[in-house]
């Protein structure tokens, strides 16, 4: 019985290590001539993104694997239930299930609050998201707020989180592991995985169309940034060389800060007679916008906004 699982096992590394090849080898005859450092960290970004895709669609495992243990790993972070923290999780629970426009998988998406020092949020496999406390006194407002839970929600969608442990599910659908097991193993990769640059910017991209199509501030995702940014205090990036810059966990928050604002931008000059709700007054009282409209003074129409980095003069 071992051997036939053994022999199974080598059969999917073998088609894996196939799809890595084949990948590899489309995106080189498509690379342009003329080589520099972003052309290549984009090839490097985006086989490694599409092999992940390649893998994934190999390997027997589907989004009913991914229900399964996102309710197993849901199930054990039920088990935390603290009273100081209810407000804050009843009141992010109730901006996720508002907003059905964010997310297309069919998971029950449910959002955790942690009790750390950190500002932070991050997704694991089936719709669970945690968002630490910290984080909800660092972002300004319930846009911002709305567009980290939608950068998180992305990751699940794309399915990065979940490509990060589908060995660790093929290893329970051979019957090495209990589900029980298998989510435990899962949870503590995720929490130690950084995902790859184009894996964050997938996200990102997510997050802004999410805001997009939402009645929030459509500059929320460059202003989440910014907070972030705020929050870290100094700009971690801003000596950083090519090559260290490239393999930081994240892109720049300053370049997804002016990225997002410029996206933002040529959005509004194309629907100038459109108004955005920012919802500062709803983050400070833990009442989502669609609970409580707190009217004029949170429309971006009557609010003149501009974005600034940090440590820039003020004009």
């Amino acid at each position: 019985m071992k051997s036939k699982k053994l022999i199974f096992l080598l059969v999917i590394f073998i088609f894996v290590g196939a799809a890595v090849f084949f990948n590899i080898a489309a995106s080189n005859k498509s690379m342009n001539n003329e080589i520099s450092f972003s052309n290549v960290f984009q090839v490097v970004g985006n086989v490694t993104s599409s092999a992940n895709r390649g893998i994934g669609s190999i390997l027997p495992i589907d989004g009913m694997d991914e229900k399964e243990l996102g309710d197993e790993i849901k199930k054990r972070y039920r088990q935390y239930n603290y009273p100081h923290l209810e407000k804050d999780r009843t009141y992010l629970n109730s901006l996720l299930r508002n907003a059905e426009w964010a997310k297309h998988k069919k998971f029950d998406y449910e959002i955790f609050v942690e009790e750390t020092f950190e500002a932070n949020a991050y997704a694991l496999p089936g719709g669970a998201v945690v968002v630490t406390q910290p984080l909800l006194k660092t972002v300004k407002s319930e846009s911002e707020l709305m567009a980290i839970i939608a950068h998180e929600v992305g990751h699940i969608e794309n399915s990065h989180c979940f490509n990060a442990v589908k060995f660790e599910i093929l290893t329970k659908k051979l019957n090495l592991g209990s589900l029980g097991k298998v989510a435990d193993v899962a949870q503590n990769i995720l929490l130690r995985h950084s995902y790859s640059k184009t894996q964050e910017a997938e996200a990102d991209d997510y997050a802004f169309e999410v805001i997009k199509n939402s009645p929030y501030d459509i500059m929320a995702v460059s202003n989440s940034f910014k907070s972030l940014l705020e929050y870290d205090g100094i700009n971690r990036n801003a000596h950083l060389s090519i090559l260290e810059d490239y393999f930081q966990s994240h892109p720049s928050l300053e370049q997804r800060i002016e990225k997002f604002a410029a996206k933002a931008n040529a959005w509004k000059k194309r629907h100038p007679e459109n108004d955005r709700y920012i919802g500062r007054e709803n983050l400070a009282e833990k009442i989502s916008f669609l609970e409580k409209d707190f009217g004029l003074k949170e429309r971006t129409s009557f609010i003149q906004e501009t974005i600034q980095l940090p440590g820039q003069p003020r004009q």
